[in-house]
């Protein structure tokens, strides 16, 4: 992959993320958090506001990384011997031990709640039912070299404060996960041989092993392996040439030699073409001297 389609993929991948965000409403209402787009509500919870404020002591803290460095997000996955609706709202109670409860426009059944860890950003943990059936935690701050941090310190303190209720049970992937994805994905297409791919009229070594009769039913086709690497391909010829070098050494020493000739076998052909015809007369005369 030359360098011009690089960039072309990761502006591809920039643009479908920032349309999905886009599409995510609880990833819009955590950053409005983030970017101190929020007020008071009646019971004490905040609550978002689509007017931008801009408080008279400066910026919120992390303001300026949200709005110009954009959102990092982390999400778990958890598993409640509870009902999901009762596991949410005794979660939402966990969640006014560890920071300020907010109440989301976007989704009711969900419960959220600022978490401030003084060190770190500010984090904005969610905590719902998502479309699978499963207790998701996801979790904003902003996007900073610190944001792993901030997020797992923030996770530790809601799973520390919840731990009678849930269990985790796995992650979405995350930016190390992703990264070993993009390197596997990369050193697959370095090895991949789709020069070296047969034609389907051409016979290869996979079409001369024998097929097991326990395996009937399974086509031919399935045998055959396309596009293997360069190595495998490599220790197949190898092979080949030494199956090949054997089967000639087996039919050398298979060969009769030939048997001692005797004195019936040296005889030479009759040609009728060399032999000479004697005439009547020279017969004749040949008698009369007799």
């Amino acid at each position: 992959m030359s360098r011009s389609d690089r960039k072309k993929e990761r502006a591809e991948r920039r643009e479908a993320r920032r349309e999905r965000r886009k599409k995510d409403p609880m990833y819009l209402e955590a950053r409005k958090v983030l970017l101190n787009q929020i007020e008071l509500d009646s019971d004490g919870h905040f609550i978002t506001t689509e007017q931008l404020r801009i408080p008279l002591w400066g910026a919120a803290d992390g303001e300026n990384r949200t709005r110009f460095l954009g959102v990092s997000r982390a999400a778990y996955f958890y598993t409640s011997k509870l009902d999901h609706t009762k596991a949410v709202f005794r979660a939402g109670k966990a969640m006014g031990n560890i920071g300020r409860g907010i109440n989301l426009r976007c989704r009711r059944d969900a419960v959220a709640c600022l978490v401030k860890t003084y060190i770190f950003y500010p984090v904005v943990l969610i905590f719902y039912e998502n479309e699978d059936d499963q207790l998701t935690l996801a979790g904003y701050t902003p996007r900073t070299f610190s944001a792993a941090f901030a997020l797992r310190l923030s996770i530790r303190k809601f799973e520390k404060a919840a731990e009678d209720i849930l269990e985790k049970s796995g992650s979405e992937p995350g930016v190390r996960d992703k990264l070993r994805e993009k390197r596997y994905r990369r050193r697959n297409a370095k090895y991949s041989d789709e020069d070296y791919k047969n034609p389907d009229d051409e016979i290869t070594e996979d079409d001369l092993i024998p097929e097991d009769d326990s395996k009937s039913g399974s086509s031919k086709d399935k045998n055959i392996k396309k596009g293997s690497s360069s190595r495998s391909r490599r220790d197949e010829e190898a092979r080949s040439k030494s199956f090949e070098g054997f089967a000639d050494e087996k039919e050398k020493e298979e060969e009769p030699e030939p048997a001692d000739a005797t004195e019936d076998d040296t005889y030479e052909p009759f040609d009728s073409d060399e032999f000479e015809w004697a005439s009547d007369d020279e017969e004749i005369q040949s008698i009369d001297e007799n």
